[in-house]
């Protein structure tokens, strides 16, 4: 399974095809590589007036304490994986690549970091990354993908428990052997997409479209079906899924 350093470095390589990325260049010898969920307009889903615009810097002063703010101002966050970037007020599509140093840390936990200055590198499109096979097997654990568009991508084995997918399109994606368990399927496009083997016990797939899905093996206890197209699938009194005779 991939680490969050690997996914970011995957990250990374696909915006710069495998190049160094343009000047300014990160200073190898202090500064850490993070990143930031933003709104579409790149400013901050907290206050919407904060421009993360690359190759510029964003500065904040705070006090050392958490990894979250305490008051208004009060740092900057950024997050080292998808659970952490789920803090900002809004879905995990546009975000920024950033930079900053030790020295500038605040706080922080296993998940993100809160710093008084970074440096804004690039723009990421995490769907599309996604869609281009940077999670296959990925710890994805409490992401929030409400609305993006992850139609076939490769996403088999990966961790997307307690994720928030209300919406998104997943159509033709391969989620062989994914755990789902209580992540929020609601109203998400399934259509056509490999489902053996995954664990949605708990999800939510409420008025989600599975017509075409292919469900074999796959766990639905105690899952929320209200309204959802299950194609020729049926829940089992096993709690996992059974042709329809």
């Amino acid at each position: 399974m991939p680490t969050s350093d690997e996914i970011l470095t995957a990250f990374a390589d696909a915006l710069y095809g495998f190049q160094a990325p343009p000047e300014p260049a990160v200073p190898a010898e202090e500064e850490v590589l993070a990143w930031k969920s933003v709104a579409p307009d790149l400013t901050s889903w907290y206050d919407r007036r904060t421009l993360w615009l690359p190759n510029t810097e964003v500065e904040s002063p705070g006090e050392p304490g958490g990894p979250c703010p305490a008051t208004d101002g009060d740092g900057l966050c950024l997050a080292q994986d998808f659970a952490g970037a789920a803090s900002a007020a809004g879905p995990t599509i546009s975000t920024v690549l950033v930079a900053y140093r030790p020295s500038e840390v605040l706080g922080g936990d296993d998940h993100k970091v809160r710093v008084n200055r970074c440096r804004v590198l690039s723009i990421l499109d995490a769907s599309k990354l996604i869609r281009d096979g940077a999670c296959q097997g990925a710890d994805l654990w409490g992401a929030d993908l409400r609305g993006a568009n992850l139609r076939g991508a490769n996403l088999g084995a990966a961790n997307l428990q307690g994720a928030d997918l209300r919406g998104a399109n997943l159509g033709a994606a391969d989620l062989r052997g994914a755990n789902l368990r209580g992540a929020n399927l609601g109203a998400a496009n399934l259509w056509d997409a490999d489902l053996r083997g995954a664990n949605l016990r708990g999800a939510n797939l409420g008025a989600a479209n599975l017509w075409g899905a292919n469900l074999r093996g796959a766990n639905l206890q105690g899952a929320n079906l209200w309204d959802a197209n299950l194609g020729v699938w049926e829940r089992g009194e096993d709690g996992f899924a059974r042709r329809m005779a």
